[in-house]
């Protein structure tokens, strides 16, 4: 039997800086089934790590936040904080979002003047959004649980947890 991945793809491009089990840094195309990232439950304060199950490389349009802190598709949920003190997951788009993570939290807009948590536990605001033309190479990595945080570029973002289904 193999595993077919479908539906929306929370994606990250080339060269983004996945933050491993054991503290180092792999840029998202070179991780591996098996490899161990670390993640991180805000709520509980407390880091973890999880498996790669799976890994998508589907391609998409990116927008870029802050000039490079963080290349990702629209639907993928970071950690955010609102600037009127809201704190949760957010996204871009927040409905191709709740699609893509299902997530069963209502997920958030982001927007300029909100912050996104870093690994350092420091929020770092966002000041500006753009969307660069084009589409590009992505990649996603999946643990098939639809419950684990990972550090994409320094910053906290939320698994992609795609329909899957059993091919024969």
């Amino acid at each position: 039997d193999s595993v077919e991945v479908t539906g929306k793809s929370c994606c990250f491009p080339a060269g983004t800086k996945i933050t491993m089990a054991n503290g180092c840094k792999k840029n998202i195309e070179d991780v591996k089934i098996g490899d161990s990232v670390l993640s991180y439950n805000p709520t509980l304060k407390k880091y973890s790590s999880w498996t790669v199950k799976n890994l998508g490389s589907p391609v998409h349009e990116v927008l870029d936040i802050n000039n490079g802190l963080l290349r990702l598709t629209c639907d993928h949920p970071i950690y955010l904080k609102k600037k009127d003190g809201r704190v949760g997951w957010g996204a871009i788009d927040p409905t191709l979002a709740t699609d893509a993570c299902r997530l069963r939290k209502p997920i958030l807009p982001v927007d300029v003047g909100d912050s996104v948590l870093i690994s350092n536990n420091r929020w770092v605001e966002i000041t500006k959004i753009t969307h660069p033309a084009g589409v590009v190479q992505t990649y996603n990595i999946v643990s098939y649980i639809g419950k684990h945080t990972y550090f994409a570029n320094d910053v906290l973002v939320f698994e992609e947890y795609p329909r899957v289904w059993t091919v024969n």
